[in-house]
């Protein structure tokens, strides 16, 4: 079956006119974003708590331009199968056009027009809120399944065949005409909001159809076809016919384009006060009044020029490392007012908001208890300003298609909105990072591990507890936002005896400044660098050391984990609109201040969409030669010199030989470093001062081409470990083996070798036995002379544990500890264990005497 006029396609008209994602709402609920927890709104977004121009949009006059010569490449995206819709029977008197089946009753048809847009002209009309439009269109007589065939038609009880195709005239086009206006609402429901509003719409009286664009033949001798179909084919019949035809056009726009307009009521029914006249079907057209008066219809609630939604929004973005993060929100950015033609172009101006929402979705604002509750702030007013009326980037001459703005105070007001949804209060643990384990803070608060049971390395978790809302800073230029935390508190937790104990509470104001960049059609976030200003401990009494310093090594901490955070948040892509990528210039991502109102600028050129299929890029990464900076992994100057350091050796493969290749890495799921050709890189993040397993990932694209960049990223595993295992040696009760137990804050328990000696006595000490994972011993002969037995343990990363058990007359020494560490570079000797057993064994001889 051929396509028909349907939603789809007006929509994404209406897209091309007005340069922003265009979404029919129905009942004031976006509904088009099916499986991503995101549900229509039960009578729309409030419109008491929407702020006006919270984000501006603007089409310029070169954008115009590019839309009118590129028409013919942007149909055939959206409908590749062209433009076909039905004709209804029409009765005209002497002629009833589509009659094969007249008992089917009105609208019964066979007949389809085919469309062809050959151009487009759009005009805005300066001053106005008003857009003209000028479509040029062949048209093609069609039958249902597409095939270029004749329409029946009777004339004067006589069936002929008619077969219509424009180019067979004077022009190959039928021309129509139409006059939009983006408009502001005055009625309630949409009050506020803008439509497009269709003015008129029509075919053009001198681009109509002409009598040679179509011929008639007859069907049937018997019934007069050929006297009858003659006489249809006089100068003065044609006309009658041509004109008949344009009018199945005109009632067809019209009605197409005008209920194409309207809202529906969806699964939640109509927006508040307006009525679906008791269909309760999804597509049902919603109407300001309840039954049509006796005039005639009454105008239909238009269909919301943007999107509005209520859902879980931190349970469906946070919730894959943060499990039990919620933050239920409604929010809406559409249309509001009249738009602007101005400078050859148009400009839209959009309201927007966000609320919280209870977890039932039932009460709004909806109080989060992980929060503080806090006054909500008042609404913004936010001024149209000039930056997004004009043709070029701000602040230079580039010209450029659209401008997207979206207000500073917009995303203040937004801020709190997700505060007090509860959103911001995330819990980070292994899921975010396997570097979350007592490993982290090893270096600042070695007295951890005395806490973590039954194993030194277990997993921590980090609870943040926002006391104030964010604050959102846009630079005046540049293309970078801070986002500033006020009072964060994060609870630091450690597995232990099967659940999560807190050690200590870290508050400080974080202020986390974020480049902003524009890759591959998408929006990529850096941070650039992590403030901590005001930085205190709190319960921290299970901890040794002192809170004063555990605050100055967690200021210099918890910017790297910050980061780690930063770099769960996915890139945002770009919208396709009609078939057209959004190209973004260098210069396109920046600042926009004008008269005291800041802006996030994004400009971009409109192109059409790559479907060219590009190679598939392959990157490997090795990760060599690691310098320790051990003074700054300290408590005392943790973070104070140079820090660690390692290089990667990265390489691309895929493409074509020759090609050139550039590189972008990260640190445990940071945000990625910025491209470079450098296929050697030293890299010295913060993060490699924490003591774990490291996971570095890599990737490569062919040189400039950010689309080409290799979708699964190479990984390997760089391990910082400066820290020995902890082992203690027992003997076992039948008293011919020893046993060693040991643990390592990074090493897993099956990963360490241990080796063992029997050492001192009258003869000399028997070689080390090889590395092994066994932690067993058994001796070659049962030692009753005074000797000791020593055991090494050693982790990945090299570093040496030791314990020695010294016997006497063969029975292990009860005061004997067993345990000692050192590092592979500083190995003591037992004779210093075995001086201080002897010691203790007279001291305790002595106080007997005594006593």
């Amino acid at each position: 079956m051929p396509k028909r006029f349907s939603s789809s396609f007006f929509r994404s008209a209406l897209v091309v006119l007005l340069v922003f994602a265009t979404f029919a709402c129905s009942g004031g609920g976006c509904s088009g974003c099916a499986g991503c927890g995101i549900a229509p709104i039960p009578g729309g977004f409030p419109l008491a708590q929407q702020i006006p121009n919270a984000a501006q949009v603007r089409l310029s006059s070169s954008a115009i331009a590019f839309i009118e010569e590129n028409v013919g490449a942007i149909l055939p995206r959206v409908l590749p199968d062209g433009l076909d819709f039905p004709v209804e029977r029409g009765d005209q008197g002497a002629a009833i056009i589509c009659s094969s089946d007249p008992t089917a009753g009105d609208g019964a048809t066979d007949c389809f027009a085919h469309i062809e847009v050959e151009s487009l002209d759009l005009e805005p009309v300066e001053g106005t809120n008003q857009l003209n439009a000028h479509v040029r269109a062949i048209a093609e007589s069609r039958d249902e399944t597409g095939v270029l065939a004749a329409w029946q038609v009777r004339v004067l009880a006589s069936e002929c065949l008619l077969t219509i195709d424009t180019r067979g005239g004077s022009r190959p086009y039928v021309g129509v005409r139409a006059e939009l206006a983006l408009e502001e609402i005055d009625r309630e429901a949409r009050a506020g909001a803008t439509k497009l509003a269709v003015k008129s719409i029509g075919v053009d009286p001198d681009e109509g159809v002409e009598p040679n664009d179509f011929s008639i033949t007859y069907l049937n001798w018997w019934d007069g076809g050929p006297i009858a179909c003659g006489i249809a084919n006089t100068d003065l019949v044609r006309g009658a016919i041509a004109g008949t035809i344009t009018n199945a056009v005109q009632g067809l726009l019209n009605g197409a384009l005008s209920e194409q307009l309207c809202t529906r009521r969806g699964e939640l029914g109509c927006p508040t006060g307006t009525h679906d006249r008791g269909d309760t079907a999804a597509d049902a057209i919603c109407y300001y009044d309840a039954a049509p008066p006796s005039e005639g219809p009454d105008e239909c609630v238009p269909t919301l020029l943007g999107f509005e939604g209520r859902g879980d929004l931190g349970a469906q973005l946070l919730g894959g490392f943060s499990p039990g993060t919620h933050g239920s929100l409604q929010f809406s950015l559409a249309a509001g007012g009249d738009g602007e033609a101005v400078n050859e172009g148009m400009t839209v101006f959009l309201s927007g908001g966000m609320m919280s929402f209870d977890r039932g979705f039932e009460t709004t604002p909806g109080h989060a208890v992980c929060v503080p509750a806090l006054e909500p702030p008042s609404l913004p007013e936010i001024a149209r300003v000039d930056a997004f009326r004009g043709n070029v980037i701000p602040g230079t001459d580039i010209e450029t298609h659209l401008g997207i703005g979206i207000a500073e105070d917009f995303l203040d007001h937004a801020g709190y909105g997700m505060f007090d949804s509860g959103m911001l209060c995330l819990a980070a643990g292994t899921r975010l990072s396997q570097l979350l384990s007592t490993g982290l803070v090893s270096a600042i608060a070695g007295s951890l591990r005395s806490l973590a049971f039954p194993s030194e390395s277990a997993p921590l978790m980090l609870a943040l507890r926002p006391q104030r809302s964010p604050d959102f800073t846009l630079s005046e230029t540049e293309p970078q936002l801070t986002v500033t935390l006020p009072e964060l508190r994060i609870d630091f937790y450690v597995w232990s005896t099967e659940r999560y104990v807190r050690f200590m509470t870290f508050q400080s104001d974080l202020s986390i400044h974020l480049g902003i960049a524009v890759e591959g059609g998408q929006i990529v976030l850096r941070v650039a660098s992590v403030d901590v200003a005001n930085p205190v401990v709190t319960n921290s009494e299970m901890l040794i050391e002192s809170p004063e310093m555990l605050a100055t090594a967690l200021g210099r901490l918890v910017p790297n984990v910050a980061g780690m955070l930063a770099g769960v948040i996915p890139p945002i892509s770009l919208p396709d609109i009609m078939g057209f990528e959004l190209d973004v210039p260098p210069e396109g991502v920046r600042g926009v201040d004008q008269d005291g109102e800041r802006f996030l600028g994004i400009f971009a050129n409109l192109r059409l969409a790559d479907s060219a299929l590009r190679a598939a890029i392959d990157t490997r990464v090795e990760v060599s030669d690691l310098e320790l900076d051990r003074e700054s992994m300290t408590l005392e100057q943790f973070a104070t010199g140079e820090g660690n350091s390692a290089w990667l050796h990265l390489h691309g493969a895929g493409a074509e030989p020759g090609t050139e290749y550039e590189y972008s890495h990260r640190v445990d799921g940071s945000t990625w470093s910025e491209w470079s050709s450098t296929p050697r890189v030293r890299i010295d993040d913060p993060l490699l001062l924490l003591q774990g397993r490291h996971e570095i990932e890599a990737r490569a694209r062919i040189a400039g081409d950010a689309r080409s960049a290799d979708p699964t990223p190479a990984r390997t595993t760089l391990i910082v470990d400066v820290i020995p295992p902890v082992v203690q040696l027992s003997r076992l009760p039948e008293g011919t083996a020893y046993v060693a137990s040991a643990s390592d804050i990074v090493t897993g328990s099956r990963a360490l070798r241990y080796r063992f000696r029997v050492r001192g006595g009258a003869s000399s000490a028997t070689q080390w036995s090889p590395w092994s994972n066994d932690a067993r011993y058994v001796p070659d002969a049962l030692v009753l002379d005074g000797r000791d037995v020593d055991v090494e343990v050693i982790d990945e990363a090299g570093n040496v544990g030791v314990a020695t058990l010294p016997l006497i007359r063969g029975i292990p020494n009860p005061n004997a500890g067993g345990c000692a560490c050192r590092t592979a570079a500083d190995r003591s000797s037992g004779a210093t264990s075995a001086m201080l057993v002897a010691l203790s064994i007279v001291l305790v001889i002595g106080r007997r005497r005594r006593r």
